[in-house]
């Protein structure tokens, strides 16, 4: 359990950092931080679609590809 309290508290000041540079960034900034995240997904849909190869995780995300993710 103090493990996982631990784990919780990182992700929850990770986001919270997060938050604090976006609400302090821009505009620009914060419509290229979007706009590259999306592209970068988008292409590596793609990608993966295109090329295919082996699944990197079956289990938990049964259609991401080892080429989608380069």
């Amino acid at each position: 359990i103090p493990f996982r309290l631990a784990a919780v508290a990182a992700g929850f000041a990770y986001f919270a950092l997060a938050a604090g540079v976006l609400a302090g960034a821009g505009d620009f900034l914060v419509v290229l931080i979007v706009g590259v995240t999306v592209f970068t997904d988008t292409f590596a849909y793609f990608t993966g679609r295109a090329v295919g190869g082996p699944k990197i995780a079956p289990a938990i995300s049964p259609s991401k590809t080892w080429a989608g993710l380069i």
